[in-house]
């Protein structure tokens, strides 16, 4: 326990850094997520329910992929640290089968279905040995981070994209309870 009380905390610029990348790790996910049943049914060209079965058959692999990324990354022991691997060897592989996961080749209906299959699983396998390294990156007690067992409160990028998109901030417990408490004292009164 004291060496965890002698180590040098993360500065805010490291903690935003962390936050940034997290952040541009989740607009690509989401890029699948609101464009992706989009693209291989209407651009594409599969059927939906091949699509649909396409993104259940993915998922439920992925909750088999994600704990052993997980194991993997745990068990890492580099000269560049436990976690900070992934991201550089697999960045480039991740950036070549995102492009083919969006290219359209000139297959039949079978082969449209079976390459987008191929391509989405490996992204998503991709994205997982990426993502699963780097949220641990805060999170364990990684001697080449040392203070990473501070609790990251940066909830940065959500604030700024609700002012951004003029969304109205959403009242948390604590407003909520402050307000109850501020009617009951008038009431009071």
């Amino acid at each position: 326990m004291a060496d965890l009380q002698k180590a040098p905390l993360l500065s805010i610029r490291e903690k935003f850094g962390y936050a940034v990348g997290d952040f541009a790790c989740d607009l690509f996910f989401m890029l699948f997520i609101y464009y992706g049943l989009y693209f291989y049914t209407d651009v594409f060209g599969i059927p939906a329910a091949a699509a649909g079965t396409m993104f259940l058959i993915t998922k439920f692999w992925d909750t088999m992929v994600d704990p052993i990324m997980g194991i993997i990354a745990d068990r890492t022991n580099t000269r560049f640290g436990k976690f900070r691997p992934y991201l550089i060897w697999l960045a480039i592989p991740f950036g070549v089968i995102g492009i083919f996961a969006f290219s359209s080749p000139d297959f039949d209906t079978t082969g449209k279905i079976i390459y987008s299959y191929v391509t989405y699983t490996l992204m998503m396998m991709i994205y997982s040995a990426i993502n699963i390294p780097y949220s641990a990156l805060m999170g364990g007690d990684d001697a080449q981070f040392p203070g990473s067992h501070e609790p990251l409160v940066v909830p940065v990028c959500p604030g700024l994209l609700r002012r951004h998109c003029g969304h109205r901030r959403h009242p948390t417990p604590r407003r909520l309870l402050r307000r109850r408490l501020r009617q009951d004292r008038k009431s009071v009164v």
